[in-house]
């Protein structure tokens, strides 16, 4: 009987309480005036349901992901995020798109000397993102100030440059896909991939670079391709300094954009995934992981509702009240309104015969269950009537 009111708790009420737990999406594009840049920048911005604690988002800030042209990026990666953080791949993000209107300037590192565009205008457009969009970023949106980049082609080639430059600590992730290592002769690549192996990195660094069937297009192309190939034997991981390429030559130019955001995304946010500890029901292991997500994404991370009630219940049918109840009252600490988490710590209270603790947990079931017109309402009136 207590196995069916589990299953019934779980997929019955569980989906109510998260339809009328969610708040609306911000989403909005707006003109961002540059002084460093002397001019505007369109940005795009997507920002998750923000409503505190609530049980399908337990996140009350957010790392951000910024990505480059957005005009052709920005609602892929925005879907992207939101199907692998569903999947528990990766956190819930805020996506920010910036206007590749100026694209060959504003992330071309150097000036290649041309006169049918105006090129070199990278380190520009680095200072205008630490000091300027940044720093607004993180005042006026519950940003959590994990930031990554993402650039396809010339964009690409900005993220790598962002990487080599290392300002400020802009970013912890960098995703190049495609990257225009043909720019300036190749004199650039060149010098990256010296500079890579030796660079020298306060904090932890991730890099993932794909390459899409490039040598078919040019000169340039193949010169891409060639690039690509020698930054794969040369640069690798060290300490501090997580790297991955990617080989999509089987994409083009443009086909590989959304492959390689959701290879890429996966691989960034690789430690974001925790459920063995779950499967081996290790309390301890969840915690300590959990500590250290939150040192990563610069918030706390709570863990997986569901996941946790599964764990509580392994020991109470184990009849193992006590871990039951702190991984329970565990959950409770993040999710204040759980209705499941405070039926089943009134359950593990009562078998360990601790009466009045009990009782506070019914009664709190039975006051969210009101409130959310959960047919749960009957079942804990029946529980307090017993005591």
């Amino acid at each position: 009987m207590k196995n069916l009111l589990y299953t019934i708790i779980l997929f019955v009420v569980a989906p109510i309480i998260y339809a009328q737990q969610k708040t609306h999406q911000i989403n909005k594009s707006f003109l961002f005036e540059s002084k460093v840049l002397t001019g505007n920048r369109e940005i795009w911005i997507h920002v998750p349901e923000i409503e505190k604690k609530s049980l399908e988002n337990p996140q009350s800030v957010f790392p951000v992901i910024y990505v480059l042209d957005a005009e052709h990026n920005f609602l892929n990666t925005v879907g992207i995020t939101q199907a692998l953080s569903r999947a528990n791949l990766m956190p819930n993000v805020i996506v920010v798109g910036i206007s590749g209107l100026y694209r060959e300037y504003d992330y071309s590192p150097t000036n290649i000397n041309v006169d049918y565009m105006k090129t070199g205008g990278g380190p520009n457009f680095l200072t205008f993102l630490s000091s300027e969009l940044i720093p607004y970023i993180n005042k006026e949106f519950p940003s959590s100030n994990h930031n990554t980049i993402v650039g396809h082609s010339i964009g690409g080639m900005f993220t790598l440059y962002s990487l080599v430059e290392n300002t400020n600590k802009v970013f912890s992730n960098y995703l190049a896909i495609s990257p225009s290592l043909w720019w300036d002769n190749q004199s650039l690549a060149n010098d990256w991939k010296t500079h890579l192996k030796t660079l020298k990195l306060k904090e932890s660094k991730q890099v993932f670079i794909t390459m899409a069937d490039e040598a078919k297009l040019s000169n340039d192309g193949k010169a891409m391709h060639n690039q690509y190939l020698e930054f794969k034997n040369s640069v690798k991981n060290r300490s501090n300094f997580k790297i991955e390429y990617l080989d999509l030559f089987k994409e083009d130019h443009l086909s590989t954009v959304t492959p390689a955001m959701h290879y890429g995304l996966k691989f960034l946010f690789q430690n974001w995934c925790i459920d063995h500890y779950y499967n081996t029901h290790n309390f301890s292991g969840l915690k300590e992981s959990l500590q250290n997500l939150s040192m990563i994404y610069n918030f706390n991370v709570a863990p997986d509702y569901n996941q946790l009630v599964n764990m509580g219940r392994y020991y109470y049918n184990k009849k193992e009240y006590k871990k039951a109840i702190n991984i329970y009252e565990f959950g409770l600490e993040s999710y204040d309104e759980g209705l499941m988490l405070n039926g089943y710590v009134a359950q593990a209270y009562l078998k360990n015969g601790e009466l009045e603790k009990a009782k506070k947990h019914f009664n709190k079931g039975l006051e969210i269950a009101t409130i959310k017109q959960s047919p749960m309402s009957s079942w804990f009136k029946k529980e307090l009537t017993k005591l």
